[in-house]
């Protein structure tokens, strides 16, 4: 099995479990740790919601990694899986995955954690209409409760991909009592196993959480509770914390990190990630429907000046959604789509409009950071003799207007997956949310993204990702920019807030000095 920024061969009948779970705590640190106090930490939307089998925003994690645990947790530096709510798996052959679950957790609602609460979620996954995940597990079939602690997963194809799959949304388990009960509901109303347990949404104000005090991991978590407003504002939000009001703020502005650095009252820490800024496309409908529209816009974008200008100095231009350094990582892929402004208008003409003739429409959730994007990309194509138009508004409600059809591109970020196939799988498949339309991009490129999920070693599973990153952009299917890395600002109070490659916010070894 391959994991995103190395690899480990999992053999069939080899068990995974080795590493205890827990952060990267210094005996130091931990000495010195403590106890109380409640954290504040800025996120900037509403989430999309907090059932993490129905959002679709990559913001949503801040949150639901304090109220869920998942199946696999991962290594925070290189993203190795390690147990958390299983404890161990293996491939009994090509098609069964068992996993062998932890004993002695309970979710916040005091129900128990075990193979018959995995296979409710499974059937949650994959029957809810809703569900933003039913692509993630589209391989497994049936689940089968062997054990009160075991769950064997049948598959339809061998998918080696399926434990990392596990460290995301769709290993994050939720009680079924509170999804029976809760129904649509159930996202305003979360109950997990995490470390912190739900208190109160207030809609674009902030969301509270307090301390789990039945958590199974000793020690943790060391705050009482985190609250997070919700301040859309980047500026603001990092005045907050200089003012002393809040404790962290997350998503900070690249062009803030001089101001930060220089500051005595702040620290500011800066990880790279495989988190994308990028434009999804519907190419299910005209105008995109077309190919050479699709290039054309690809040839339009000149990536290095979007990305020297949006991140100022931090963060690289993306030519794929795989960055440079990761094994799946192709040249021949990313060199299809130079900046070639004369290709895209010769592209345009091709596809029977003049110049100033095709109008594209970008959905976009309304904030600072995205106007200034949206307006670098309208300067672009209007190079090429394209007119952006814009739908805007709140997170909230330009993910809905997107899903239903409103819009020919929305700029959002992908915040990536720890393994690149899932990323591609999610995109692009008609049966994930992802894909607006629900159209078959190429049916050599669904086979090509299946077989790479089916191979185990890292050579064989690089030549197989590097056919589906060629197939991908032979016919344009997305609009890549820019890689940003997590960029937070932080008191001084704050202690031992580890990152992570996967960009997604991690708190339940955070403790405030006094």
């Amino acid at each position: 099995m391959s994991t995103a920024f190395g690899a480990t061969r999992l053999g069939r009948r080899a068990t995974l479990a080795s590493l205890l779970a827990g952060g990267l705590v210094s005996g130091a640190a931990a000495q010195e740790a403590r106890r109380g106090g409640t954290l504040r930490a800025v996120i900037d939307a509403n989430p999309s919601s907090l059932d993490p089998h129905v959002g679709g925003q990559g913001g949503d994690h801040a949150v639901l990694s304090t109220l869920y645990d998942r199946l696999v947790d991962y290594d925070p530096a290189t993203l190795a899986p390690r147990p958390s709510l299983a404890t161990a798996w293996r491939f009994e052959s090509p098609t069964q995955l068992v996993l062998e679950l932890r004993q002695g957790v309970t979710f916040h609602d005091g129900e128990t954690f075990d193979a018959a609460a995995v296979k409710a979620n499974f059937a949650h996954m994959m029957t809810n209409p809703r569900s933003t995940v039913r692509a993630d597990i589209a391989s497994v079939a049936e689940v089968e409760v062997a054990a009160p602690h075991v769950v064997v997963l049948k598959l339809r194809q061998p998918d080696t991909t399926l434990p990392m799959i596990f460290t995301d949304r769709a290993g994050m388990m939720s009680s079924p009592k509170a999804l029976a009960e809760r129904g649509e509901n159930y996202g305003r109303n979360p109950v997990g196993t995490g470390a912190m347990q739900f208190v109160r949404w207030t809609d674009a104000a902030e969301i509270v959480v307090q301390r789990n005090p039945r958590y199974w991991k000793p020690g943790e978590p060391l705050l009482d509770g985190i609250v997070m407003p919700i301040i859309t504002d980047t500026t603001t939000g990092l005045r907050s914390v200089r003012a002393g009001q809040n404790h962290i703020s997350l998503n900070a502005d690249a062009q803030q990190i001089p101001g930060l650095r220089r500051a005595s009252d702040v620290t500011v820490s800066v990880q790279d990630t495989f988190r994308l800024q990028q434009c999804y496309i519907n190419f299910s409908k005209p105008p995109l429907n077309d190919i050479r529209l699709r290039q054309a816009l690809n040839f339009a974008i000149d990536r290095v000046a979007y990305a020297r200008v949006v991140l100022g100095g931090v963060g690289a231009p993306a030519d794929l959604h795989v960055p440079k350094g990761l094994w799946a990582y192709d040249a021949e892929a990313a060199s299809k789509y130079p900046y070639d402004p004369d290709r895209a208008k010769r592209l345009i003409a091709e596809a029977g409009f003049g110049p100033g003739q095709l109008t594209i429409n970008a959905s976009y959730a309304s904030n600072q950071l995205n106007a200034q994007r949206i307006e670098i990309l309208s300067a672009f194509l209007d190079r090429v003799g394209v007119k952006l138009t814009s739908t805007t508004g709140t997170l909230t409600a330009t993910l809905q207007t997107w899903r239903d059809g409103v819009g020919d591109i929305r700029l959002a970020n992908w915040t990536g997956r720890p393994d690149p196939a899932l990323t591609y799988q999610l995109l692009l498949h008609p049966s994930s949310a992802f894909n607006i339309g629900r159209a078959v991009p190429s049916p050599e490129l669904i086979e090509a993204i299946a077989a790479s999920r089916t191979v185990e070693s890292l050579d064989e599973r690089r030549v197989a990702m590097a056919r589906v990153l060629r197939l991908e952009r032979e016919f344009a299917l997305t609009l890549p920019l820019a890689f940003e890395p997590e960029i937070t600002a932080l008191s001084r109070r704050v202690r031992n807030y580890v990152t992570n490659l996967a960009g997604r916010p991690r708190f339940e070894q955070v403790w405030l000095a006094a």
